[in-house]
């Protein structure tokens, strides 16, 4: 064989092995991506909550230089999931987030502010009667029929009961009826198959808008006279929490992840297409609320029995 042809062999051998090298390498790199789920509790049904979160769930895989799928579950679903290490993210309301923070290690990074005038970033909930009913006070509520949206619902049920607990109406004083959604526990109210109905803020207010109700067939009891753009029964918790289990992220990734989405421009992509105003620091939230976060959480262990 010629000089010439025992160069193009070596360099046809040598251009094999680097592009071989390549392949292993790029092949090496896919099978190392991170995978990473990000559970987001829903209320309704899951297409619509995946639609709406799924672009958070992308700018999380930005971020992190990983994969993180978004997974639309259930309060049960979330609570198992959560405690089972199979999700790193959860967007959940405070309820769960309080029941397996400590057993998880979360590290809460946000609150969501939604888009109303005024305290986005807050709810609470509503303890509504008939106008005719001779219901004036908690206190009247023992013995009564109460209906909520679920047990797990903190806005349509817990937050409620829980407020009714701290002012020695018990649970077991009262009959619970779970009605699935919360224009239901309206409706119940109003066609008297409950005495009581507990919603979430801004239920009320939809659905008059909506000219579903009129809110005069309605009263609120324990009403609370304040600057909250809807009428409300218990004291105001932190929105939906944004939160991370501690042991799957280093601490430099839980401050850039923290950073990130809570100095997001108001004209993000992220936050256009989930409807949000922004997101908002949730420590100062977390601590003011604390004492009826243990209210809530006592109730809630109550009726898991």
């Amino acid at each position: 064989m010629s000089g010439w042809g025992k160069a193009k062999l070596w360099v046809g051998g040598f251009t094999f092995i680097i592009i071989w090298l390549c392949l292993l390498g790029v092949r090496s790199l896919w099978s190392e991506t991170r995978e990473l789920s990000f559970g987001v509790t829903y209320v309704d049904e899951p297409v619509s909550t995946f639609k709406r979160w799924e672009p958070l769930g992308a700018y999380f895989s930005k971020i992190l230089n990983a994969n993180v799928k978004t997974v639309p579950l259930d309060f049960s679903a979330t609570i198992q999931w959560i405690e089972a290490a199979k999700v790193q993210l959860i967007l959940t309301n405070p309820l769960a987030f309080l029941v397996t923070r400590d057993k998880a290690q979360l590290v809460p990074i946000g609150v969501i502010v939604q888009k109303i005038k005024g305290n986005g970033d807050k709810y609470g909930g509503v303890i509504i009667v008939r106008s005719d009913s001779n219901i004036k006070s908690l206190q009247d509520i023992g013995g009564k029929t109460i209906g909520i949206a679920s047990r797990f619902s903190l806005g349509g049920g817990i937050g409620g009961l829980a407020l009714l607990e701290q002012e020695g109406v018990k649970i077991e004083q009262v009959t619970l009826r779970e009605l699935k959604t919360q224009d239901n526990v309206v409706f119940s109210v109003l066609n008297k198959t409950a005495d009581v109905g507990i919603v979430r803020t801004g239920i009320i207010e939809k659905l008059s808008s909506e000219n579903k109700i009129n809110r005069n067939d309605l009263r609120v009891i324990r009403k609370v006279e304040d600057n909250f753009p809807f009428v409300h029964s218990t004291p105001l918790w932190p929105e939906w929490i944004l939160s991370l289990r501690s042991s799957d992220f280093t601490q430099q990734e839980i401050e850039q992840l923290k950073k990130s989405i809570l100095h997001l421009d108001p004209s993000s992509e992220v936050l256009m297409k989930t409807g949000l105003a922004g997101f908002k620091d949730p420590t100062e939230m977390l601590s003011a609320n604390a004492q009826f976060f243990d209210a809530i959480v006592r109730t809630y262990n109550k009726l898991s029995k």
